[in-house]
């Protein structure tokens, strides 16, 4: 590939990274001002202090009585999930010393070629 060719393509991704960097400031800075907006906007509502400081405390408080039932939800699931595993663990452990123990000593098993499924007599 000739140098003007690797110029012009390493020109072009630099533009394109530009342009994309510039995309993601616009959304932030547009994000940022709609909260900061709203928030103002509530503030500097028609409502004396009082009515609005009690809204943000209610919806604060609202928010966080949500989150602890998410959470409270989520460690429920996670109790269970993880109880239902132990039992697994425990069956399939309990199986597989029942098999050892029943396992004919000093006689081997037929070996199955992983290839055909064959298996093999000693």
């Amino acid at each position: 590939m000739p140098i003007k060719e690797l110029l012009e393509k390493s020109k072009k991704k630099k533009q394109k990274a530009e342009r994309k960097k510039t995309a993601k400031n616009l959304a932030i800075g547009a994000a940022v001002g709609t909260a900061v907006g709203g928030t103002i906007g509530v503030l500097l509502a028609p409502k004396p202090g009082k009515e609005t400081r009690e809204q943000i405390s209610e919806t604060t408080k609202e928010a966080a009585k949500k989150a602890k039932e998410k959470m409270s939800d989520a460690k429920e699931k996670i109790e269970k999930v993880t109880k239902e595993v132990k039992e697994k663990v425990a069956s399939v452990s309990k199986q597989g010393k029942k098999q050892i123990q029943e396992a004919p000593v000093g006689e081997s098993e037929p070996e199955i070629f992983p290839n055909t499924g064959e298996m093999e007599e000693p």
